[in-house]
């Protein structure tokens, strides 16, 4: 390999690095103001907050209401919820807003509206369970 090969992807590699790092700055941001309303509401409300983006059609949504539900009945009284359909057109910006592009995507707050973690796909009962407890201690 000679030298103009590798600046050559030396270039590539760096333009690839700088793209990513403000294709994420902007999602960051995109997800921030999307939160602000979420996060005034939940402060006011001093509960803790789990938004869920599904689809009738999507078999792992489907897979994760049940485990969605069973977990919540235990916070029923300290955790809200609120399941988002994908398809309904009440909420679409919203779900353009929080930059869901796969699905199951939850997004879970502290009582004071703090995004502490979000997730795509299944999670898995015991870890619901965990994040769900960190949010009411």
């Amino acid at each position: 390999m000679n030298r103009d090969q590798i600046m050559i992807y030396v270039f590539i590699a760096l333009t690839a690095c700088i793209f990513f790092y403000f294709r994420n700055t902007q999602e960051n941001s995109r997800l921030e103001a999307a939160v602000k309303p979420i996060k005034e509401s939940i402060a006011a409300s001093h509960r803790p907050r789990v938004i869920t983006f599904t689809a009738k059609w999507c078999g792992a949504c489907q897979q994760f209401k049940p485990i969605l539900n069973k977990v919540m009945a235990n916070y029923v009284q300290s955790i809200d919820c609120q399941i988002i359909d994908v398809d309904n057109k009440a909420y679409a910006k919203m779900t353009r807003d929080f930059g869901v592009s796969s699905i199951p995507a939850t997004f879970i707050f502290d009582r004071s509206g703090n995004l502490i973690h979000k997730q795509v796909g299944l999670i898995e009962p015991e870890d619901l369970d965990e994040y769900l407890r960190k949010t009411v201690i």
